[in-house]
């Protein structure tokens, strides 16, 4: 009898620690998949090939990723003015903070001719320190590369690669085929710049 529940226990064991991996590499793929889009919204509110109108589409939509959509929004009993982007450069060793709101404004403006803006492979990311909020709701960091070319007549004017955290808010919904998780992003942070 000892011995059965002895197997029973490990079992049960076995399938909880099954289940808690397959949440995570759930979460990690959901999570990757939105970098993904975020970056390419970004890449076509950034692009001049682009018509003012989609570019101003995009920046619409991409504020549809955050919390708050990037207007003010309250955290563990704290408001926040939104959520926040630091920006870095290679030309400049100082970071500073904007809003993203107003982030994707200067996006829109920028001066360059051409700008190309490219997000690392999936396998590059990696999303650290998953934490479980409650039984439908996690928070947890993703890190990235994103590549920065700035260009005139075909010419490149500025280039960098910074490695970007950027903070995710994860809840799991339950659909007809299973669950499926929702990601909105936070605070984004440049990490290095080179």
């Amino acid at each position: 009898m000892k011995r059965y529940l002895l197997l029973v226990m490990i079992s049960l064991i076995c399938l909880i620690t099954n289940a808690q991996e397959n949440i995570q590499n759930d979460i990690l793929r959901s999570i990757v998949e939105r970098v993904h889009y975020l970056n390419d919204y970004i890449s076509f509110i950034a692009d001049k090939s682009n018509s003012i109108e989609t570019r101003l589409y995009y920046k619409k939509e991409v504020l549809n990723m955050f919390i708050g959509k990037g207007y003010p929004y309250e955290e563990d009993g704290i408001h926040k003015d939104g959520v926040k982007i630091m920006i870095s450069s290679i030309n400049n060793t100082n970071t500073h903070t904007k809003l993203v709101r107003q982030y994707f404004n200067g996006l829109v403006n920028l001066t360059y001719g051409e700008v190309l803006i490219e997000c690392s492979q999936s396998t590059d990311m990696k999303v650290d320190d998953i934490q479980k909020i409650d039984d439908e709701h996690f928070v947890c960091f993703c890190y990235y590369y994103q590549a920065f070319r700035g260009q005139n007549n075909g010419k490149t004017i500025y280039k960098d690669i910074t490695r970007k955290k950027i903070k995710c808010y994860v809840e799991r919904q339950e659909t007809e085929d299973g669950f499926e998780y929702s990601v909105l992003f936070g605070d984004l942070y440049a990490v290095e710049t080179k």
